[in-house]
């Protein structure tokens, strides 16, 4: 579990953003971290990315480990397609030996390094203790959300008609249109009157939840 505490989290988009800067040069250079604040044999060791995963609380843990470690790695093109499986306001965070990191973002994110090394670097101050904790599928937690937005969507669209549904069938009484009989229309008010209390009611008590 984690507790930032009054540290800021940079989002999924502000490291979407600076990483597009250099997809098209540098789109197979590796992503390196330097983790400030760690103290071992070597201290601020070089870092390399695991992998990534949502934590309970909705933000994306990124794990690292020491880069003699023989662990796996992520170079811009890779990280950058990782990155778009997740909303963009998510705050991000890196976890690695027991400790957090948060990502430095003053002046920018990333530096490249020599031309040499093909390497892309960034800056992480450890905030906190790590304790491993149940983790939740990226891919679950986006089908909820996605299907969650078309849900309103298509509630909302539903809204729209009924509510057209009603003003013509007003109109029609008003004018006393002989294509429908009286209470055909009557009936199709107290209908779409119903309707659009359940369809606001729903679209109220989501918003709520």
């Amino acid at each position: 579990m984690k507790k930032t505490g009054n540290t800021k989290l940079i989002t999924v988009g502000e490291l979407v953003k600076e990483l597009t800067g250099y997809e098209k040069k540098h789109w197979d250079w590796n992503v390196e971290i330097t983790a400030e604040g760690v103290e071992g044999e070597e201290e601020d060791p070089t870092c390399i990315i695991t992998g990534m995963e949502l934590d309970k609380d909705g933000d994306l843990r990124i794990e690292i480990e020491e880069e003699w470690a023989g662990g796996g790695a992520y170079y811009v093109g890779e990280l950058l397609e990782q990155l778009k499986d997740f909303d963009a306001g998510t705050p991000v965070y890196l976890a690695g030996g027991s400790l957090l990191f948060s990502i430095d973002d003053q002046g920018g994110i990333f530096a490249e390094t020599d031309e040499d090394d093909d390497t892309l670097s960034c800056y992480a101050t450890a905030f906190g203790d790590y304790e491993e904790e149940p983790s939740v599928k990226a891919s679950e937690v986006k089908k909820t959300v996605h299907m969650d937005r078309k849900g309103a969507i298509a509630l909302v669209a539903m809204t729209v008609v009924i509510f057209f549904g009603l003003c013509y069938n007003i109109y029609a009484l008003a004018v006393h249109s002989i294509r429908h009989a009286v209470w055909e229309n009557i009936g199709g008010v107290v209908l779409c009157v119903l309707l659009l209390v359940i369809c606001g009611a729903t679209l109220y008590y989501s918003k709520e939840k």
